[in-house]
């Protein structure tokens, strides 16, 4: 697994702690911007594809096996705060997601 957390400039500027030593697991960087003030959501997004061969090698994907990548976005009603990105070999990897139901009786991931 190759896991990456960026953050962009602003977000480490707006917040003493990050600016101070902006490299923070997921959990501490969520509680600084929930500290912050911030009520933060976040939108994933995963892909599937064969790695690029400069890919296969951090993860340690197998050769023809393909790669997931998972894209998570965390913002607060404007700019992105940060991105996570994680790649995964796709033959060792299941995805969960809990779905809640909304009123209207439509999904919401």
């Amino acid at each position: 697994m190759l896991h990456r957390l960026y953050l962009p400039w602003q977000t480490a500027d707006d917040i003493p702690a990050l600016e101070e030593d902006p490299f923070r697991t997921p959990d501490e960087l969520y509680a600084l911007l929930g500290e912050a003030g911030h009520k933060i959501t976040w939108t994933e997004t995963v892909t599937a594809r064969m790695p690029a061969p400069d890919d296969a090698t951090p993860p340690h994907i197998p050769e023809a096996t393909p790669m997931l990548t998972t894209r998570r976005t965390t913002d607060a009603d404007g700019p992105v705060l940060a991105l996570e990105e994680t790649r995964l070999s796709a033959s060792e990897t299941q995805l969960a997601y809990a779905i809640a139901p909304t009123r209207a009786g439509r999904s919401v991931r």
